[in-house]
């Protein structure tokens, strides 16, 4: 009975193993797909029949459990960071720019959230792109990179230019939100004129228009 029990845990492990292997080389969708044949070959087909091996039904049901385990956590690791981005092609109008700088030297960053922020923007399919300001257009190029955006475009927020390449952080049907990060910036506070200097980060939030 002992080689039996050693013989099912030796085939769970060889098979976890192989699930992990996977998913490193080729991520969520191998893992989903070696989830769905653990489930369907070990908890709905025993084929190995363990019962034979071990004589214990106690041995099979921990072999289901274990399947079905592996099935539940494969489905919930589909997070956002899975989701595929619409197209990013069209008119977007900003809702709220989000500024966050770390300053040289101190470990709490600064941050300042602008919800007077609403610059249209228009990403056309030919790789133009276009900023609508105070009835005035500034034109530029972009590109689309997986979930790097790289824009080229001389055009200036209150903190920040528009040039560079940031990470799309949320790219739906309606809402697009993305993220520039540089090192050793120094902003002014419109509302205060203070000066501060450190790293950096903007984020933009848009929502379809």
């Amino acid at each position: 009975m002992s080689g039996g029990k050693a013989s099912q845990n030796q085939i769970e492990r060889q098979v976890k193993i192989q699930v992990e292997s996977q998913v490193k080389k080729s991520g969520i969708v191998v893992y989903l797909r070696l989830s769905l044949y653990l489930y369907l070959n070990l908890a709905l087909k025993p084929r190995h029949d363990f019962s034979r091996i071990s004589g214990n039904t106690e041995e099979i049901m921990k072999t289901r459990v274990t399947a079905g385990l592996f099935a539940l956590l494969a489905a919930f690791s589909c997070n956002d960071d899975d989701e595929q981005l619409a197209p990013i092609e069209g008119k977007w109008r900003g809702t709220m720019a989000e500024i966050q700088v770390k300053p040289f030297g101190l470990p709490i960053p600064v941050s300042k959230k602008d919800e007077s922020f609403h610059t249209e923007i228009e990403f056309r399919s030919d790789g133009k792109l276009i900023v609508y300001e105070d009835s005035q257009t500034t034109e530029g190029t972009w590109k689309l990179n997986g979930n790097k955006l790289v824009t080229d475009i001389d055009f200036n927020t209150e903190f920040i230019g528009l040039s560079g390449t940031y990470t799309v952080e949320r790219l739906t049907g309606t809402t697009l939100i993305f993220y520039l990060e540089k090192d050793n910036q120094t902003i002014s506070d419109p509302d205060t004129g203070q000066s501060i200097s450190g790293d950096l980060k903007a984020t933009l939030h848009f929502q379809k228009i």
